[in-house]
């Protein structure tokens, strides 16, 4: 539980009223208006992005007229500039509100709601339910989990986007980029069970536009459209104490021992020692190389897809740039043969052209490009510099909440594992050594029971307090 907040507001403060308040005839285009009203700021912009470039901007280098995917506009100006979007596809807008410069964390104003993109469809239990019937779910769950209700509620087509706004708006002092994704780690968990996409939580995400067409043609009912509103806001502190339960509990650090000074004392002369050769069994792990890891990262990839009997629909776009991205690692592929080997990719994944563009994979090209050029880039940590490839390197914690993996599913791969599961395959391995399960008390850690130190525990149980 964060001890840094001060309010602690009680069941009874939460309003469960579900009256819709949505207006009669509402036009979901203007749906950014209940939350980015006009204000005395002249720069505070709200970002539109398009599946394809259709915004016109001066090249200052050519002084010619181009075409960007983005574009902005002044939160005064929304009431006139919103309707031009209007039943056009593949159109998504900021959820929060930035300085005109770039649409990154640090040109951040402030932030003005918390969100969960729940890809229901996902959901076998539940993909066939109507809207009514995802509302009243929804706001079961909440009132069951002891939560507000989310003031807006969205259709995107084919999924639900939920939206929880401030009372006041909330600078990035307020609020940390950090912050912020801790708490919608925690919605994600809370609806998990409503398809919470993994993915969607940074600051800076853009959401589909209301009043536009989803650009995915297998879907019929196509149009993003809000369908529920509550007018009942709390601030960012109460909404984060509502939350915060759900949060993952952080690791406790047990710091180490400091080590006692030892005396100098004159070195020992070298005995002359008989030198065998060490059983290859017994030789430590090598740690593998980046090429290596890549081309074992791919492998595990493919078999997820076979795993899942290529039933991966609704996630063939994040194969198509992993794979893309591994196989560039290990060297298999280069900026030459990209877009080849990108369509190759897609055909395997049943993943027609209509359904999705080359220009959604420009930024890992570029990186493909300037990886091929033998471009590194440079990081300091711990005050020396390390090189980095420009590709995407993630962890495996990463990988597994993108795609959502099992444990039975990573039963099967190689290097996609979580920490639990290496332990398993430790002892595993120690198991068919012949070796005895590990059960002492370096392994059962009895003093994190306790809630005390290492230290603690050993000392107290010297002295016969601990049995």
């Amino acid at each position: 539980m964060n001890s840094a907040l001060k309010l602690t507001p009680q069941p009874s403060l939460y309003s469960y009223d579900r009256t819709n308040k949505l207006p009669v005839d509402y036009d979901s285009i203007f749906e950014p208006l209940l939350y980015h009203p006009k204000n005395d700021k002249k720069n505070a912009f709200f970002y539109i992005k398009a599946d394809e470039a259709i915004f016109p901007y001066t090249d200052k280098k050519s002084n010619t007229i181009k075409l960007a995917k983005q574009t902005r506009h002044n939160i005064n100006d929304l009431e006139t500039v919103l309707s031009q979007y209007k039943g056009m596809s593949g159109i998504t807008a900021t959820a929060n509100r930035f300085n005109g410069r770039s649409r990154k964390g640090e040109d951040l104003i402030c932030s003005i709601m918390f969100y969960c993109d729940a890809d229901i469809y996902k959901i076998e239990s539940k993909k066939h339910l109507t809207k009514e019937q995802v509302i009243t779910d929804i706001l079961d769950h909440c009132e069951a989990n002891n939560i507000p209700y989310p003031n807006i509620i969205n259709y995107s087509g084919g999924g639900y986007y939920l939206k929880w706004l401030f009372l006041t708006e909330c600078t990035k002092y307020q609020l940390s980029g950090t912050a912020y994704m801790r708490v919608e780690e925690a919605i994600i968990r809370l609806f998990a069970e409503f398809g919470a996409d993994n993915g969607a939580k940074d600051i800076t995400r853009i959401l589909r536009l209301p009043g536009t067409l989803n650009p995915k043609v297998d879907r019929t009912d196509r149009l993003c459209e809000t369908i529920f509103y509550n007018d009942v806001r709390y601030t960012m502190d109460e909404l984060r104490y509502a939350f915060d339960k759900f949060q993952e509990p952080e690791k406790i650090k047990i710091p180490k021992p400091k080590k006692q000074t030892l005396e100098i004392v004159a070195p020992k002369p070298k005995l002359e020692g008989v030198y065998k050769k060490r059983d290859p069994s017994q030789r430590p792990a090598i740690t593998k190389s980046n090429l290596q890891l890549a081309k074992d990262r791919y492998d595990d990839l493919k078999t997820l897809i076979k795993l899942r009997s290529g039933n991966v629909q609704h996630s063939r776009i994040l194969f198509l740039f992993w794979l893309l991205n591994f196989k560039a690692l290990c060297g298999a592929t280069n900026f030459v043969d990209f877009e080849q080997d990108a369509l190759k990719i897609a055909s395997s994944l049943n993943f027609d052209i209509s359904e999705w563009s080359l220009d959604d994979l420009c930024t890992l090209e570029r990186k493909v490009i300037r990886h091929n050029r033998g471009y590194s880039t440079i990081k300091k940590q711990n005050g020396e510099h390390f090189k980095f490839s420009n590709l995407y390197t993630p962890k495996n914690e990463t990988l597994i909440n993108t795609f959502s993996i099992t444990d039975d599913e990573q039963a099967h791969l190689k290097t996609i594992i979580s920490p639990d599961e290496k332990q398993r395959r430790r002892a595993q391995k120690r198991l068919d050594l012949g070796m005895k399960p590990q059960s002492g008390e370096a392994t059962s850690q009895p003093w994190l029971a306790i809630g005390i130190s290492r230290r603690t525990y050993y000392r107290r149980r010297q002295a016969g307090l601990i049995q």
